[in-house]
């Protein structure tokens, strides 16, 4: 939602990544929907296995765990290694949820529903 919501307001190119062939299909047809598949690629596969290309150009990189798993720390702590220094990240996560954002800084916190987005931006 947060992708296509990006390109609606202007971004020029939005990679999704989804491990869910099914969940990635229908992200296909939405952006088949609001005519932004010219604009979009959509990757199956895990988020650990992302190649590290993909973030050279990322401007903004949004991001939403499944954190009752648990994952979004572990999240944070591999995405620090493929940031660059310029990149912004959105990561939505539990509002009480405790997390250690070393490297990070918190730019903006806004509630989105019932979980928080978080404004990161990456500090070494």
């Amino acid at each position: 939602v947060l992708g296509l919501e990006a390109l609606s307001r202007g971004a020029s190119r939005c990679t999704f990544v989804e491990k869910d062939p099914v969940v990635a299909r229908q992200i296909e047809e939405n952006l088949r929907r609001f005519q932004r598949l010219d604009q979009s690629s959509i990757l199956i596969t895990d988020t650990f296995d992302v190649p590290a290309e993909i973030f050279i150009t990322a401007d903004i990189i949004f991001a939403d765990p499944p954190f009752h798993h648990g994952m979004t720390q572990e999240f944070l702590t591999w995405i620090h290694s493929q940031v660059q220094p310029d990149s912004r990240l959105a990561i939505e996560c539990e509002k009480d949820e405790v997390l250690n954002l070393d490297g990070f800084e918190v730019i903006r916190e806004l509630k989105a529903g019932m979980d928080w987005l978080r404004l990161l931006r990456p500090t070494s």
